[in-house]
């Protein structure tokens, strides 16, 4: 059985950057989409206000109070008047980090890891990886609840090709691409070789500018990242605020960062149970954030650490058969990147 290192990390082989709402003009290219700042008058709605920790109604004082306003300071973001369009825009970079380990304090193991990927590698495993984040790059998973749009355009430059390559409305052609039409079958298959070489070349790097055409309805409201806040002394900031990025002009428009555009592209993972039709996001113990549950928690033997504690049988097995599930969700999970030593 194999055992962990006390020092074991990978980098990650798939790089996004933050992804920048914007919209043109007929005078301007760029306009940076920006957030407003709002105080309003809410409700008092939670449990809490009306409740105590154990179910009881609270004293009349309590009680008394819930028809009275709840103030409450936040950032929102709405698509000015009269635009037709929103754009959002990202890079992306592919290279070869997951062929070996960043950091191995176990030449032993660190062989071993070596020796997956290869075999991996001339398994044709990393095409399949490709083809999984291809089909959410162009389906436009990334765009999150901004997605639900009458039409997206997507349009894609890449460093080892020519022309700009464009799909629309992907979502509508279902999951499957072999469903889709013949020009998206085609994009499909260019950037998942691309993107797949990359994965396994050590001297070949993969970029991408891929950019989003949205239409939008009349003042529609836009869902950029959120930061998180720290809530005290936020007496003159609002207690939800978006990620930006600033432009040369001072402006700041609102983004995704790029943890959230890589949480779309890694929704890869219905490796977790036979016959799933959810995607997970790759994770060592398969973090379902909907229902708040591990889907991977070790009792099932499919956590990220258990697979790796057997996968001297992943070598002897997939020698003469095809790769198994729990062999694409290994090499995922070291494509995305992270420490995973034992520690002390």
């Amino acid at each position: 059985m194999i055992e962990l290192a006390r020092n074991l990390s990978y980098r990650r082989s798939l790089s996004p950057g933050k992804a920048v709402f914007f919209y043109k003009t007929k005078d301007s290219e760029f306009e940076p989409l920006e957030a407003e700042s709002s105080r309003l008058r809410g409700v008092k709605a939670s449990f809490s206000e009306a409740y105590d920790g154990e179910g009881k109604t609270k004293n009349d004082d309590a009680v008394g109070k819930l028809p009275f306003g709840n103030p409450i300071f936040i950032e929102s973001c709405f698509v000015p008047p009269l635009i037709e369009h929103m754009y959002c825009r990202f890079s992306l970079r592919a290279e070869s980090n997951v062929m070996q380990p960043l950091v191995c304090s176990d030449l032993a193991l660190a062989d071993h890891l070596k020796a997956l990927a290869i075999q991996y590698r001339d398994s044709g495993g990393f095409d399949e990886l490709a083809r999984r984040y291809s089909k959410n790059l162009m389906r436009g998973t990334w765009l999150w609840h901004n997605q639900r749009a009458r039409d997206i355009e997507i349009s894609i430059s890449v460093s080892d090709y020519d022309d700009v390559l464009t799909v629309s409305n992907l979502k509508q052609q279902g999951n499957d691409p072999l469903c889709w039409d013949e020009n998206s079958q085609a994009v499909h298959r260019i950037l998942s070789s691309g993107m797949s070489r990359a994965f396994y070349d050590p001297q070949k790097y993969w970029f991408a500018d891929i950019t989003a055409k949205v239409r939008v309805e009349f003042c529609q409201e836009i869902f950029p990242s959120q930061v998180f806040v720290d809530k005290e002394g936020l007496k003159d900031s609002p207690t939800k605020q978006f990620a930006k990025v600033a432009t040369s002009d001072g402006r700041a428009a609102v983004c995704f960062t790029s943890k959230k555009v890589g949480a779309a592209l890694q929704m890869i993972d219905n490796w977790w149970e036979e016959g799933a039709e959810k995607l997970l996001r790759v994770s060592e113990y398969g973090a379902d954030r909907e229902f708040l549950i591990a889907r991977r928690n070790p009792s099932t033997g499919k956590d990220f650490y258990s697979i790796l504690y057997d996968s001297e049988n992943l070598l002897k097995d997939s020698v003469e058969n095809e790769i198994c599930p729990d062999y694409h969700y290994l090499m995922a999970v070291l494509t995305k990147g992270g420490m995973f030593q034992k520690g002390k």
